[in-house]
């Protein structure tokens, strides 16, 4: 027969912040820089920055940027197109 392996701790000795857990719950806000040029389904990635536990290998923290459309702007490429109609006037004095 095996035994699993733990430990026990004296609640005199326990942490105050995780009790025992060896993890605490914390909120993180990351700044996103999203640059010209980025495109739909471009990975932006945070190395080693999700849930941490003991005797674990942290993972990744993983955006992936969902474009949406615009009622005005269309995008071809890296470029952004609008189509505008111009009066007469606006045409020759400059708009």
């Amino acid at each position: 027969m095996q035994w699993g392996s733990g430990e026990t701790i004296n609640d005199k000795d326990l942490c105050p912040q995780c009790k025992g857990e060896k993890v605490v719950q914390e909120k993180k806000v990351f700044e996103v820089i999203v640059e010209k040029g980025m495109h739909n389904g471009q990975k932006i990635t945070f190395p080693g920055e999700a849930d941490e536990a003991p005797d674990t290998v942290n993972g990744d923290i993983v955006l992936v940027l969902q474009q949406k459309d615009h009622p005005k702007f269309k995008r071809k490429g890296e470029d952004l197109f609008v189509e505008h109609k111009l009066s007469p006037t606006e045409a020759l004095c400059g708009f």
